[in-house]
């Protein structure tokens, strides 16, 4: 599968290491919590739900183009690192009425939720998409504002690499 080559925002990525940060969130340091509906998919919407797996957050809305164009490509990672312990995560902050039309025209394996409590502020979400890597232990590893393919690419590698650490 090729990788988007759209993009909404130039890529902002601070790299794995420890230290800087995106916004409000510090590399290393534990996630924010996360307030979703889940829309569709069988992963849990909550922190606590995931624990012990590789988050990948996704920030997105339905009239995004760069949003949409990267969905396929999350559905492929999620395919083949599920069984891994890899959870994709969608989060939009649209109407649920918004989100299960866009979900029943461009399904997605992948788990899909609606923010009912502020976790796009909480994670400040100035831009989408914008991508969240969170390791098994609840630390942020990796943010990504924008895609192209090269980003998507180190994503694919970064979520690699997280799911051969061990979980404790």
């Amino acid at each position: 599968m090729s990788t988007p080559s759209a993009v909404a925002a130039p890529t902002e990525r601070s790299g794995a290491s420890g230290g800087g940060g995106v916004g409000p969130l510090r590399f290393g340091e534990a996630a924010p919590p996360i307030a979703a509906q889940r829309l569709s998919g069988e992963d849990g919407v909550s922190l606590e739900d995931l624990r012990g797996r590789v988050i990948v957050l996704d920030f997105w809305a339905t009239w995004c183009g760069p949003c949409r164009a990267i969905m396929p490509t999350l559905d492929d990672m999620h395919r083949r690192h599920h069984g891994a312990g890899l959870t994709v995560l969608g989060i939009a902050r649209e109407s649920e009425g918004a989100l299960r039309g866009h979900l029943a025209e461009h399904p997605v394996g992948y788990t899909v939720a609606r923010d009912v409590g502020g976790t796009l502020s909480r994670y400040g979400v100035r831009a989408i998409p914008m991508m969240v890597v969170i390791d098994r232990h609840g630390q942020v590893r990796d943010v990504v504002v924008g895609v192209d393919g090269a980003s998507m690419a180190r994503l694919d590698g970064l979520v690699q690499r997280l799911l051969a650490e061990p979980a404790h």
